[in-house]
């Protein structure tokens, strides 16, 4: 697989945008799989990051989070640097789209910041907003 058919396939899965719904269970697993590559062009794995976070606030993912976001955490907690901000950014996403469902997912996620060391105020401001409702 070259790493330009797969920015190109996934910016065309964007394009489908609702018509995907009925397809998620298909298409999420692959996209996490380049996420979670090691061996992948680390603009495949960033563009596999950054769908999640797009596509999670246009179609319902609550039936696919666990599979979202226990591999969010694990590229967060042993993945390169590159890629750390945009799993952020797609663990906040996910966190609005899920609301009150994301905080399921909280102490697994608090375990592996403190792990790392990465102290990030606006993941604690957002799961605060989530817990207040």
């Amino acid at each position: 697989r070259s790493p330009i058919t797969c920015l190109k396939v996934l910016r065309v899965l964007g394009l489908f945008d609702a018509n995907l719904e009925p397809y998620l269970h298909i298409t999420i697993p692959s996209v996490v799989r380049l996420a979670e590559q090691p061996d992948a062009v680390m603009e495949v794995r960033v563009g596999s990051v950054n769908w999640i976070a797009v596509m999670c606030r246009k179609l319902n993912f609550a039936e696919f989070a666990s599979r979202l976001i226990h591999p969010l955490a694990r590229i967060l907690d042993s993945g390169p640097e590159p890629l750390r901000r945009p799993v952020l950014n797609a663990l906040y996403a996910l966190m609005h789209a899920l609301g009150r469902a994301f905080l399921v997912f909280a102490p697994v996620l608090d375990k592996v910041l403190v792990r790392r060391k990465l102290a990030d105020p606006k993941y604690q401001g957002l799961l605060l907003q989530v817990r207040n409702g």
